[in-house]
């Protein structure tokens, strides 16, 4: 058999796995006896770096000669590659974290969805409810808001993956931002509502005696049964909804910290080339709290996690703040307020859950001993240079 294969090694590891690819390649075609002829071409980041285009018109040439093609993984943090431009190449593009053209797209429709239902809900349930129920004088203790703004925080935690979608935006200097504030602005002008509408119809202690299910029991007086199992199940789809959230960027994020040396390449391997390890360590470990931890006790470890965690990235942002040009005064307010709400956290309602404190510790201690071992790891070894030249004369 004849073959005239058409190699797009791509960037990062994509050159390093396309490397490997090829050399077995070979060693099949010496085997049964096949003549294979290799040409190497040029697309995405690199593509751009040195043509201007992530898919150059020799590339398309080549293709269009080519009975097969290889194609490595694409896509350079610098790389700035419009949207509009891939959907013109004519192929469909996976750029780790981001997930694809596809999911860019539905993207709108999706948010739209899921606000829906919640939206519904504070409607009608600000339309029924009883304002005395919201009086001043039911409120809790200073210090109990203060640290019910830990969980608050956690639910908006999602938000950030909205960063991910940076390489897909024309202009991410100017759009990110306005994502960012636009999708939060919905959500909390949203969540705000739903606090009201449920306040507003049950009594402190029914929403304590509601659990889980006091949007479910607050809709029951407006709209029935019905309304009930609607909130159920809307609850049911938000909290797997979640759950993809946090697991979403967990392949890509693996990716770039093996690429980048703050994780070893482990993380990085694919497990029978599709999912990362990186992405099945942290789903086994989201399956391991839900097995073992009801939900409160998740979000008490979740949301002191994550506080403690941007507490550390907004200090160590202060530290660079000249380069990224971010306004000290900001970045003072946010490790302050962090900081607060995290110690108040930890006092008030987590000190009464020592499973939690017990969880938390190990967490913080186990994450600690990788890292460090890991890092000595990597420094007793002999730095590898970096994949160069063209993949087609290295056998």
């Amino acid at each position: 058999m004849n073959l005239n294969i058409l190699v797009l090694p791509g960037d990062g590891i994509g050159t390093e796995v396309t490397r490997e690819a090829v050399r077995v390649l070979r060693h099949v075609a010496d085997k049964f006896k096949h003549s294979v002829k290799l040409t190497e071409g040029l697309l995405g980041g690199i593509a751009i770096h040195k043509t201007g285009t992530p898919f150059p018109p020799q590339t398309e040439a080549l293709s269009q000669e080519a009975d097969a093609t290889l194609l490595g993984a694409v896509g350079l943090p610098d790389a700035g590659i419009n949207l509009n431009e891939r959907r013109m190449t004519g192929f469909r593009w996976y750029v780790a974290p981001l997930g694809g053209s596809g999911e860019i797209q539905s993207l709108g429709s999706r948010v739209a969805l899921r606000a829906g239902k919640p939206g519904l809900f504070a409607v009608v349930t600000l339309v029924n409810m009883n304002p005395s129920l919201l009086a001043f004088s039911g409120y809790p203790p200073l210090q109990d808001i203060v640290s019910s703004v830990a969980l608050t925080f956690f639910a908006f935690l999602g938000f950030g993956i909205i960063t991910f979608t940076a390489k897909d935006l024309a202009n991410p200097a100017r759009q990110l931002p306005r994502a960012m504030f636009l999708a939060l602005g919905i959500a909390t002008v949203i969540y705000v509502a739903i606090a009201l509408g449920v306040f507003g119809t049950l009594t402190v202690d029914e929403v304590i005696a509601s659990g889980g299910t006091a949007l479910a029991v607050a809709a029951k007086p407006t709209l029935g049964q019905a309304g009930y199992w609607l909130m159920a199940i809307t609850a049911l789809f938000a909290t797997a909804g979640a759950t993809n959230a946090g697991l979403y960027p967990a392949a890509g994020l693996s990716d770039r910290l093996a690429e980048t040396g703050q994780f070893p390449p482990l993380m990085a391997k694919r497990v029978r080339g599709r999912a990362s390890m990186g992405l099945l360590v942290q789903a086994v470990a989201c399956a391991l709290l839900a097995l073992f931890f009801n939900l409160d006790a998740i979000a008490s470890i979740g949301s002191a996690v994550a506080l403690l965690i941007f507490t550390f990235i907004t200090a160590a942002h202060f530290r660079v703040r000249s380069e990224t040009r971010a306004n000290a005064a900001i970045l003072a307010v946010a490790i302050a307020s962090s900081a607060v709400v995290l110690v108040t956290f930890i006092f008030t309602t987590l000190i009464h859950e020592p499973a939690s404190v017990a969880t938390l510790l190990a967490i913080l201690v186990l994450s600690i001993a990788l890292d460090l071992g890991w890092k000595r790891s990597r420094a007793g070894r002999t730095p590898s240079e970096p994949p160069s030249g063209r993949l087609i004369e290295e056998t």
